[in-house]
């Protein structure tokens, strides 16, 4: 299920995905999604939970106190911009923030 929240919001944002949307991509109904997660804050809590073990995983792997420290900061950008544009859960965490952002006023 968070698999398919993720490709949903990164294709569709928060607020045109719904909970049946992510149920039915994920083989499920909408009311299984809210048993599993309560609410689909919940799912976004869960989903964003996943999302820093898995980059914490990726950073771990990276040595990124090996080095200068510009050095490591390029590596966490690298990582950062290549996965952001293949990596369906960072990019949905790309597009959670810009929309929690709201409006340019």
């Amino acid at each position: 299920m968070l698999a398919a929240a993720a490709q949903l919001f990164a294709q569709q944002g928060y607020d045109r995905t719904t909970l049946e949307q992510i149920g039915k991509q994920a083989g499920y109904s909408g009311p299984l999604v809210i048993s599993r997660f309560g609410s689909k804050s919940g799912l976004v809590k869960a989903l964003l939970q996943d999302i820093q073990a898995r980059s914490r995983e990726r950073i771990e792997k990276l040595n990124v106190d090996q080095g200068s420290a510009i050095d490591g900061v390029d590596k966490l950008i690298g990582l950062y911009m290549d996965a952001g544009l293949s990596d369906k859960p960072l990019r949905a965490f790309f597009v959670l923030m810009a929309e929690s952002a709201g409006p340019l006023q």
